[in-house]
């Protein structure tokens, strides 16, 4: 879970340590450009959204318990663990980010700077929108040659591949067949006389 306060910032239960600076929300429209024959202009279809991007900037400067680097091995243990192999989506919860209808994001990256000048480390903790597709399957029933039952996932395969498949399971056309080693029959689907 992640909370952005005007003083606080939570992610996964942790306050990160700093001084909240900025929070920025960016969402586009998903633009396809067709290529028309004979026009110079292509034409511009919408088809979507982006997911919105969130970058929220942190200054980390040294307090009483941490320096600024320890401030930063907090976050980036957040941001990746060691041995971590997969990031972790995260609840989001802030008023500006519940008013653009943003709930879940993935902590997509994280940049930090320091300069010569101060010892404050600027954190930028970049966010994606998460939202998850969800992948449905249908299953079919058929009956094969000796009565059995069996199920099989129904995919929608162009017709050249259905054919290939139904004469992968025929005999072997031995006008298709090569010799092989041992005299056994070899059938090759791309063997052309």
């Amino acid at each position: 879970m992640i909370i952005v306060d005007t003083d606080i910032v939570k992610v996964g239960g942790v306050i990160l340590p700093g001084i909240f600076q900025k929070l920025e929300i960016d969402s586009d429209v998903k633009v396809d450009e067709v290529d028309v024959k004979g026009k110079s202009v292509k034409p511009k279809q919408a088809t979507g959204y982006e997911d919105a991007k969130i970058k929220l900037v942190i200054g980390l400067r040294p307090n009483n318990q941490e320096d600024e680097f320890e401030q930063l091995s907090r976050i980036q243990n957040i941001f990746k663990r060691p041995g971590q192999e997969k990031p972790k989506v995260y609840e989001i919860f802030n008023k500006h980010l519940n008013t653009r209808g943003i709930t879940r994001v993935i902590f997509k990256k994280l940049t930090s700077r320091e300069d010569n000048n101060s010892n404050i480390i600027k954190v930028v903790c970049e966010f994606w929108e998460y939202i998850p597709i969800t992948i449905r399957s249908t299953k079919t029933s058929s009956v094969s040659n000796n009565n059995e039952s069996s199920i099989s996932p129904k995919l929608n395969l162009i017709n050249e591949y259905e054919t290939y498949l139904e004469e992968r399971n025929s005999p072997i056309d031995k006008s298709k067949a090569t010799a092989a080693i041992d005299d056994d029959i070899v059938w090759r689907p791309y063997y052309v006389k």
